[in-house]
């Protein structure tokens, strides 16, 4: 929800709070498993590029850094 992170440019176009309690739910019934964490973070970043909004890189070399690690190959296809 923070205004100057990466998300920010997107959060008049798509409010972040509903996207954050499924998250905050998904990761907990995940047992804090990253790839709920990064499959919800890419569903804001999608709903956000649907709209046109510009949002700032959020993936790094740690942290969510391909698909393959937001969820198993068999759900992308």
């Amino acid at each position: 929800k923070d205004p100057e992170g990466p998300f920010g440019p997107c959060h008049p176009r798509v409010s972040p709070v509903e996207h954050l309690n499924q998250c905050l739910h998904d990761v907990c019934v995940a047992d804090g498993a990253r790839h709920a964490l990064c499959q919800s973070l890419q569903a804001y970043a999608a709903a956000c590029q649907a709209t046109g909004a510009q949002i700032r890189a959020w993936r790094s070399a740690t942290f969510c850094r391909e698909c393959s690690e937001v969820a198993p190959r068999s759900h992308l296809s």
